[in-house]
């Protein structure tokens, strides 16, 4: 996911149908997030086809609800993984109205699947896309959202987070090198005094 911006190969879906199984319309599954490595990031898809585009999605988010979660906790990821052939499966209770719940598995090399294990502080680390996810409580909107990191753990910023990151820091040189213009200032000034009175 961290990538995206730099790897036009790396395919994200959202809220859209996958269809598995050429010539089988019945044969789709809608995830609620999806990542594609090796699928074009562009243009962007109403319905994602693994045997047009050649891909399986690599990594697969659900987000629990009322309706799906116990077909999200154990249904699906039979069917993502050993179906399908998903990399890695995740699932999380963004409700901050229920208790957290943040999982993930990996398909192993026979074609099982493995539960990933949590550290310290819940995080799940994403071998297939190299990133640890980890969730925060947003006090304001009573949810919690589930956020990418890198391996060092450095946090990865949305586009619009960046973008005020980058204003506010470009603000931040302007101020800088104002106060330094006064400062040089100054000390031109106090120079001169000081050469004035020695005279």
């Amino acid at each position: 996911m961290a990538a995206t911006g730099i790897n036009s190969h790396i395919y994200i879906g959202i809220d859209s149908f996958i269809y598995y199984r050429e010539g089988d319309i019945t044969k789709f599954v809608a995830p609620d997030v999806y990542v594609v490595l090796g699928a074009d990031k562009n243009p962007q898809r109403r319905s994602f086809y693994t045997w047009s585009e050649g891909a399986v999605p690599t990594a697969v988010f659900e987000f629990l609800s009322d309706t799906t979660a116990n077909q999200d906790r154990h249904e699906k990821a039979r069917l993502y993984m050993v179906d399908i052939g998903v990399q890695e499966y995740f699932i999380h209770q963004p409700d901050m109205e229920k208790r957290p719940e943040f999982h993930g598995w990996r398909r192993n090399p026979s074609g099982g699947m493995n539960e990933i294990a949590p550290d310290e502080r819940g995080g799940l680390f994403s071998e297939a896309l190299n990133l640890w996810f980890r969730w925060e409580e947003q006090l304001t909107t009573q949810v919690r959202l589930l956020r990418p990191y890198l391996p060092d753990g450095t946090p990865i910023t949305t586009s619009k987070k960046e973008h005020r990151l980058r204003v506010e820091a470009r603000a931040l040189a302007a101020e800088e090198a104002e106060r330094r213009r006064e400062a040089e200032a100054e000390l031109e000034r106090l120079r001169v005094q000081l050469a004035n009175r020695q005279e």
